[in-house]
């Protein structure tokens, strides 16, 4: 090893050893003022923990010191998100250990200064978000959802030049990642809490194939699911009203899902809330009533006639190739028994 690597090591623990007596000592305005002179010092570790200054200043408590050690981080060009997202020995990152404190200010505090943490995962993947949804933690996961919407960073670049994601899309995306591994894991508890405490779940699309939650707990037969979640949906008001009309890749909304399973229970869940969503077109121009037609689902068919506002509207539907309800009905032999 060369001489000058030599030197270089011995500064870079002098200075270890300086930052963590520092901290011990609660000199938190010397910590600052190295984290902003000596950038090296921004992801400095201490050996015993694994505990950067920040993961320190965020245990204890310093709401204060915390913002000026993560704000020298994020003006300086040499740390940003590197520092910001490093891990103790326990995978944890600054985030994840205010999380832990149930420091519900200092959640807000940290995803507002910078967002993407809200999606950083520790060493089992699980971020804070996940975390927070998963121990109950109610208020802490609002004030990350609020931090992070709040601590827009759009415009700003990231560490390899590319150009940050909004605070909102990092918000959504990690609710995405919660709500589709709930949903694979048939963790349905979990999805309903999470649409429970905040609208964001309603209309986020989970699937490569855009499916929402709800579409696929109505694919899965999942009645009581189904109604659980939209008895949230619609606790937003007229507003939420909107999270039924989503569409997947194909167009279908929910209700048309529930048409080609026929299921009166949860067609009669879903177009009860809204009547106008049976004339909703997917992409083949089928409405959720001409889906039951087509899968000869007689008794969803007579449910979503029923819910109709105007019969015009349900008996004239006409997909996109031309064909009608009838013309569905005929060609599957449908309807012919009562």
């Amino acid at each position: 090893m060369a001489i000058t690597e030599e030197i270089e090591i011995t500064k870079l623990t002098n200075m270890n050893d300086e930052l963590f007596d520092m901290a011990k000592k609660g000199e938190w305005d010397k910590v600052v003022d190295i984290y902003r002179t000596i950038p090296e010092a921004q992801t400095a570790k201490f050996s015993n923990s694994g505990d950067t200054a920040l993961h320190i200043a965020v245990s204890e408590g310093k709401k204060k010191i915390v913002k000026q050690l993560i704000h020298q981080i994020i003006s300086s060009k040499e740390g940003r998100k590197e520092a910001l997202e490093i891990k103790n020995n326990e995978g944890n990152t600054p985030l994840h250990v205010a999380l832990s404190k149930g420091n519900e200010a200092m959640c807000q505090l940290i995803a507002g200064l910078y967002p993407p943490l809200v999606g950083v995962g520790n060493a089992n993947r699980e971020t804070p978000i996940f975390l927070a949804v998963q121990d109950g933690k109610k208020e802490a996961f609002l004030k990350l959802l609020k931090g992070a919407i709040e601590g827009d960073t759009s415009g700003e670049e990231g560490k390899e030049g590319k150009e940050e994601k909004n605070g909102k899309d990092v918000a959504e995306e990690s609710i995405r990642n919660f709500l589709f591994h709930m949903a694979r894991k048939d963790k349905w508890d979990e999805v309903v809490k999470i649409y429970e405490w905040t609208p964001l779940a309603h209309k986020t699309k989970i699937t490569n194939s855009g499916d929402t939650a709800l579409h696929i707990a109505v694919s899965h037969d999942n009645k009581e699911r189904v109604e659980e979640l939209i008895k949230e949906i619609i606790s937003n008001g007229e507003e939420g009203k909107e999270a039924l009309k989503v569409k997947n890749e194909q167009g279908n909304t929910p209700l048309h899902v529930a048409a080609s399973m026929g299921s009166v229970r949860m067609c009669e869940c879903i177009a009860q809330v809204d009547p106008s969503l049976v004339a909703v077109r997917n992409k083949n121009g089928e409405t959720p009533l001409f889906v039951t037609a087509l899968y000869g689902q007689q008794k969803a068919f007579l449910c979503l006639l029923a819910a109709c506002d105007t019969k015009d509207i349900c008996e004239g539907s006409r997909r996109n190739d031309g064909d009608t309800i009838l013309h569905v009905a005929l060609a599957g032999d449908y309807f012919g028994e009562h």
